[in-house]
């Protein structure tokens, strides 16, 4: 059984016997036409061991299909070569398509042959992130029906810890800098840009140095924007923590984070996505720092609040009094109304599923014609809905000590 599930129109794509046109949306620019006189691209040949090294980190898992073990990036034609992704094109190119909060986006390239894909038959993404003493990048693609073969990297220049004002030693650092990631589902195909702002602290004399490691790192990512690759915008992600982490005395390298994010404004401590981070410290005087985050979650989730009114009233009822004459008395009677249930809950998970802001629900307050309503109270509950599938977030950052 395959691992993956290709979409239908990368099926149609690998079998062209008896086919005639094809519902695959071509990339705009970068798409060539072949000839029958093409001639397959030989790639290039890399380890596909794990590829890191003391000024290289990947997010590397054959096991997890993170099998991206090579990016390079050309700012003359402000490419990216990437290799070790099944079917993003045989030259493994990668063409700048625009940018999403500042931060550029590329696409893998495509050629065809009648409209149907022959050669970087998926549509793989890129975003890239870099500074003087680093860069960073994530790739994915969004047509697997899971999160499919995808990849990050981050890589340095030079590395030596801070030394503080004036050569003393202060030990405390706090780096401000870009949040990035491609982010993937299993269950649909689909791709999300995600950007954000990360927070990251470093504290290089505490914990004391044992066996290697000394000091810790900790950090936050905020204002979590997301964007489809049709360029329709989703409600914000929640904040993800990184939890304290000691790192190698002689290489600034820390690997093993927790990587935490909570659903937001939630009644209870409620998580939403979990995993890790990892990530090094760059720069002749530890000026930079960067990192590397996976984290999966559910693809949708939020919680609901919506409005329950209780009220009370009186409601005439048709008797007979003691002398058998017929009268009517006004009879207590109560009741319930629910946002919720006024709305419909299927319509409420697919705005979720949409990636809907659903805000408050407000309840309509609605009685019987005949009953006259003597009180009534409003109250607030909520609910948790989220989609079957889940995501995963490969995520860059790269940031700058911040000095006074």
């Amino acid at each position: 059984m395959s691992r993956f599930a290709l979409p239908l129109t990368a099926l149609l794509a690998l079998g062209l016997a008896g086919c005639s046109g094809s519902a695959v949306i071509q990339p705009e620019d970068e798409t060539t036409e072949e000839t029958s006189e093409s001639t397959d691209e030989t790639p290039t040949t890399v380890d596909s061991t794990d590829p890191n090294t003391d000024n290289a980190m990947f997010l590397f898992d054959e096991s997890a299909s993170l099998t991206l073990n090579s990016v390079e990036y050309d700012d003359t034609t402000d490419t990216l070569v990437i290799n070790n992704l099944p079917y993003d094109g045989p030259d493994m190119t990668y063409d700048r398509r625009g940018e999403f909060n500042g931060v550029p986006i590329y696409a893998s390239r495509q050629s065809s042959i009648g409209g149907i894909p022959t050669k970087g038959i998926l549509d793989y993404y890129a975003v890239f992130i870099s500074n003087d003493d680093m860069e960073a990048m994530s790739a994915a693609s969004s047509d697997w029906q899971n999160a499919g073969f995808a990849g990050a990297k981050l890589q340095r220049n030079t590395f030596a810890l801070p030394a503080g004002d004036s050569g003393t030693n202060i030990g405390e650092y706090i780096y401000i800098g870009t949040y990035a990631a491609t982010r993937t589902f299993n269950g649909k195909t689909g791709l999300e840009f995600v950007t954000g702002d990360i927070n990251l602290a470093l504290d290089i004399l505490d914990v004391d140095p044992d066996s290697g490691q000394q000091g810790t790192v900790m950090g936050t990512i905020s204002n979590r924007a997301r964007q489809t690759t049709d360029g329709v915008s989703k409600r914000a992600l929640p904040n993800v923590q990184l939890e304290t982490v000691t790192f190698e005395t002689d290489t600034g390298r820390f690997e093993g984070g927790t990587a935490t994010s909570y659903l937001p404004n939630a009644s209870t401590v409620t998580v939403q996505d979990s995993g890790s981070y990892q990530g090094m410290i760059a720069g002749d005087d530890g000026t930079s720092m960067g990192a590397l985050v996976n984290i999966t979650g559910p693809a949708e989730m939020q919680e609901v609040y919506y409005e329950v009114i209780k009220w009370e009233g009186t409601q005439p009822v048709a008797g007979i009094d003691q002398s058998g004459q017929p009268i009517v008395v006004d009879t207590p009677i109560s009741g319930t109304v629910s946002a919720l249930e006024q709305i419909g809950a299927d319509t409420v998970q697919t705005r979720v599923e949409a990636g809907e802001s659903v805000g408050t629900l407000a309840a309509t307050l609605t009685v019987p014609s005949n009953v006259t309503v003597t009180s009534q109270s409003t109250s607030l509950d909520s609910q948790v809905f989220q989609s079957d599938e889940t995501a995963r977030e490969l995520g860059v950052a790269i940031s700058e000590q911040v000095t006074e």
